[in-house]
């Protein structure tokens, strides 16, 4: 059972303070263009400093890592790497120290499946073509690991799991205002893609590679909106565990922020334009409302529901909304080149069911059959589970279904007993990536969906052993 600390609360105009201070951060950084960007650096970690200074009580679990968690600063050592993985070593390294990462490893079962995940992946850089992407990709997994953890060490000392959600809400809406923004003005962001401040929040060398033509995605289409992702079907899945985090909150409180925030969280997924995002907003609007609600309550909510979409879709722009529907007919589906790519993909589960390709396999084989079929030669396979499958096979592929489907079952489960209601957040979270991942590449290796995800399944499938004591814990008893 999640504890919730009675004493942890903050007043709801400190919440909305700190959250116009980021906003305002944010927006003096897009027009940023015409001051040195030490300046604008200096001023953006200022004002968030002076956001977070509002805060009372354990301001560095509180607020410096939720900010962190939304706004991952790029440090610049030539490395793709973020202020916040560095924290995660930091911190795993402590853990390891205290001897708790076995602990971990015997008493969560989660940790054991995502660690024996790694452990395959590892060892399937030994048959790879392309042995140096496999050792990448499995240290973007390794931070998968570490976030999970971060989620154990909130639980372990006993911090409040409602202040944290809260905290992720309001350092949220900034971002997700600024996507909606991005959609109604596609010159604006550019106009951010090309200034000094993005390459904080997005990966340094995929930005410049974009700007300078190198690479393409469909952020540049002026009628999707993706703010810090250039692929704006991930940005569907990060706005996505947010509306999770705040519709839970809604329907559990009924306070108008929370209406309020949740519906800026679904316009900035509708703002992707992702016809995987809106199918998971589809589904899991209606399973909340299963789970929440007897059948004598559904009344309220679904005119509720249904006055907020006629809200949102009366006032989206016609061009706009041509564009989402047009990409939802059946022509646009049938002719998706999804469809060829999953051919030549069973076509290679067949010949190659254990092992998989090896990492870099599918760059090797793939391109001979786009160029026949007339497919552009560096589409990815588009579904997390076929990519994770090339990497390392049929072994690798179980651990990663069995670790989504314990992750799905045990949360609900705790959901159904105790009826605590970020229980059902993370269920809408786990669906929103099995749905988005059934037909996208492999998200979870994006900083910033990765951190969070894996930290919120932390916070929800932390299991408590109070009968077994962690090592560090009997050293110091």
């Amino acid at each position: 059972m999640i504890k919730e600390g009675s004493n942890m609360q903050l007043s709801l105009s400190n919440k909305l303070l700190t959250g116009f201070l980021g906003s305002i951060s944010i927006i003096l950084a897009i027009y940023s263009t015409s001051i040195p960007f030490l300046y604008v650096a200096i001023l953006f970690i200022f004002l968030m400093v002076v956001s977070i200074s509002l805060s009372i009580e354990k301001p560095s679990w509180y607020f410096f890592l939720p900010a962190l968690f939304i706004y991952q600063i790029y440090v610049p050592i030539g490395f793709s790497i973020t202020s916040l993985v560095v924290l995660l070593f930091i911190l795993f390294a402590k853990e390891v120290i205290n001897n708790n990462i076995l602990w971990y490893f015997k008493n969560q079962y989660s940790f054991k499946l995502y660690s024996l995940m790694i452990i395959v992946m590892t060892s399937a850089i030994i048959y790879s073509p392309n042995r140096f992407l496999g050792v990448k990709l499995v240290y973007f997994s390794l931070v998968g690991l570490l976030s999970l953890c971060l989620g154990y060490i909130f639980i372990r000392k006993k911090l409040s799991v409602s202040k944290i959600l809260n905290s992720l809400i309001i350092f949220g809406l900034p971002l997700a205002t600024l996507n909606i923004i991005f959609l109604l003005l596609p010159d604006l962001e550019l106009d951010f893609l090309n200034s000094g401040i993005a390459s904080l929040f997005i990966d340094p060398t995929t930005l410049r590679m974009l700007n300078n033509g190198d690479i393409s995605n469909n952020i540049l289409d002026p009628y999707k909106a993706g703010t810090f992702f250039i692929n704006t079907n991930i940005a569907s899945v990060y706005f996505g565990f947010f509306f999770c985090i705040s519709f839970s909150q809604m329907l559990s409180k009924w306070k108008w922020r929370y209406v309020i925030c949740t519906v800026l969280f679904c316009g900035a997924i509708l703002a992707t334009q992702s016809r995987a995002g809106l199918l998971a907003l589809i589904i899991v609007v209606p399973i909340f409302i299963l789970l929440k609600f007897s059948v004598k309550s559904l009344v309220r909510l679904l005119l509720l529901v249904s006055t907020l979409a006629t809200i949102i879709f009366s006032i989206m722009p016609a061009s706009i909304l041509n564009n989402l529907t047009s990409r939802l007919n059946i022509n646009a589906v049938e002719n998706d080149p999804r469809v060829l790519i999953w051919e030549f993909t069973l076509q290679k589960m067949i010949e190659h069911p254990f092992l998989g390709l090896g990492f870099g396999g599918w760059d090797a084989e793939f391109p001979g059959y786009a160029i026949r079929m007339g497919l552009d030669p560096s589409f990815p396979p588009h579904n997390i589970f076929v990519i994770v499958w090339t990497w390392a096979g049929l072994p690798c592929l179980l651990l990663f279904v069995l670790f989504m489907i314990n992750s799905l079952v045990k949360i609900l489960r705790k959901y159904l007993i105790d009826k605590n209601i970020f229980h059902l957040s993370g269920v809408g979270c786990v669906i929103f990536v099995v749905i988005q991942g059934m037909f996208d590449n492999f998200f979870l290796h994006n900083y910033s969906i990765s951190t969070l995800f894996f930290f919120l399944m932390g916070l929800l499938l932390y299991e408590e052993k109070s009968e077994v004591k962690k090592p560090s814990e009997i050293r110091s008893a």
